[in-house]
């Protein structure tokens, strides 16, 4: 809860992980067989092609069949005898469209992202869409991503709802949209 993670800064005794390790390609691998096996079990494919031009293929496959679980989770929070080091640097999570919003270029009318913006009076808008000119007109602080094969289109106060639908795509094994 907010009041015990407030406690544990004040008190100077925890640091926060920020999800950033350092290993050695042979300690990780070590700890993927034991501690996620099934992991470790899709990744030799891929490493097996790294180098080849069926490397694409085999990650890609590889990463429909994975678990959807973080490194932490499969691996770190089931070792013991790691290091923990503190460090003083700017840091962000880009996990959510709202941070990726304070790194992305700025743009006319409050706008922000990588895409080619046309004419038009949108205001405080985020786009993705690297390969496409886009025009906003009369619309305010919306979220519009352009990928290869899907476009989004929300609010921004809207984006943590994105789990919804791919919570909805994972339902449906609908997995090369994700």
């Amino acid at each position: 809860d907010a009041a015990t993670a407030r406690a544990y800064v004040a008190s100077g005794r925890f640091l926060w992980n920020s999800g950033i390790f350092v290993w050695h390609s042979g300690d990780l691998a070590r700890e993927m067989a034991e501690h996620a096996p099934e992991i470790s079990r899709l990744l030799a494919a891929p490493l097996r092609a790294y180098g080849t031009d069926g490397f694409a293929a085999a990650l890609a496959m590889a990463y429909q069949e994975c678990p959807a679980v973080s490194i932490d989770v499969a691996v770190m929070e089931k070792l013991s005898g790691f290091k923990v080091m503190a460090a003083r640097y700017a840091w962000s999570d880009l996990g959510s469209w709202d941070a990726w919003r304070e790194f992305a270029p700025r743009l006319e009318h409050g706008n922000s992202g990588h895409v080619r913006l046309l004419a038009g009076d949108g205001r405080g808008n985020t786009v993705f869409a690297p390969d496409k000119a886009v025009a906003l007109l009369g619309v305010e602080d919306l979220i519009v991503v352009d990928t290869e094969d899907a476009l989004l289109i929300c609010k921004t106060e809207a984006a943590q709802r994105i789990k919804e639908i791919t919570d909805r795509l994972e339902e449906e094994n609908a997995r090369d949209l994700l």
